[in-house]
């Protein structure tokens, strides 16, 4: 089994201050070997301790499926669901998302919204063909951007696969999730509301709930699949003409699912692939 190796990302008493500092060492102050992490059998982790500006590439690594770069919040600092909580990523440079990921990696438990104008970058951008059994993870992250037109994640790979967007609430976007290529990317298990064009673009859904958007709102007609999707009106697979009383407070801005939603316990068993929900709890 690979071992971790985790650099610590503090504004002072760390590792690096910042991503960008330790990609640019290869995670060498937490003790990652070298670069070549499926050789040396080493997942590289950068634990993050506070909110951070950063604009990362993600590509200094050779990694497969079990041995990759994963970044996280310490332990503790997690939003555990909530959108006013938990360790916040924003851009530091215009027109650019902060994070750029060509390998195989795992983003979990962060906040992402922007301060700049980052166009339709996409917050997190997968930029390169993943080999056979290779993983981009997107899991337990929330999305909440305050200048609009933005992308949570954008895959500008074309006919990749493996990219994975898991438990993450995405709201108030151009648009969700968006790919080059029908199956680049699936969703699972995800809420996303009111995205100004659509909730996503050529990805594969399962199991997650559409809301508010003001175009197709959850699915691009001719491009892309749904399966055991739910949305505010009628569609393909799933429950439809669903309204905002699915949330315990979609005015206040709270998209948990209310007791009574008929979203729970709906759509198709994910269980082989993950087993937890947005805070990271255990599904019963």
């Amino acid at each position: 089994m690979a071992t971790e190796k985790v650099s610590t990302i503090k504004s002072s008493g760390g590792h690096y201050t910042t991503l960008t500092a330790w990609e640019a060492d290869l995670g060498s102050a937490g003790g990652v070997t070298g670069a070549d992490l499926v050789t040396n059998d080493e997942i590289a982790v950068a634990e993050l301790y506070n909110d951070l500006s950063d604009k990362a590439f993600t590509n200094g690594w050779t990694t497969d499926s079990t041995r990759y770069v994963h970044i996280r919040p310490a332990s503790g600092l997690g939003h555990g669901g909530s959108t006013s909580s938990g360790i916040l990523i924003t851009p530091s440079a215009a027109s650019s998302g902060p994070l750029l990921i060509y390998i195989t990696a795992k983003v979990s438990d962060l906040r992402f919204t922007d301060t700049l104008d980052i166009g339709t970058d996409g917050f997190i951008r997968h930029a390169s063909l993943l080999g056979a059994g290779e993983e981009l993870t997107i899991e337990r992250c929330i999305f909440q951007p305050t200048n609009g037109n933005r992308l949570a994640l954008n895959v500008k790979t074309g006919t990749s696969t493996g990219v994975k967007v898991i438990n993450c609430l995405i709201y108030g976007m151009t648009r969700g999730v968006s790919a080059l290529s029908t199956s680049d990317a699936e969703i699972l298990n995800c809420t996303i509301v009111d995205c100004g064009d659509r909730g996503h673009l050529r990805t594969v859904v399962k199991n997650t709930f559409f809301y508010g958007h003001t175009a197709s709102d959850y699915f691009s007609p001719s491009t892309g699949s749904t399966n055991y999707a739910s949305s505010d009106t009628t569609g393909s697979a799933g429950l439809q003409s669903l309204t905002s009383a699915e949330f315990n407070n979609y005015a206040g801005g709270d998209y948990s699912l209310a007791e009574t939603s008929n979203l729970i316990d709906a759509g198709v068993d994910l269980s082989g692939t993950f087993t937890d929900d947005i805070a990271g709890n255990t599904r019963s």
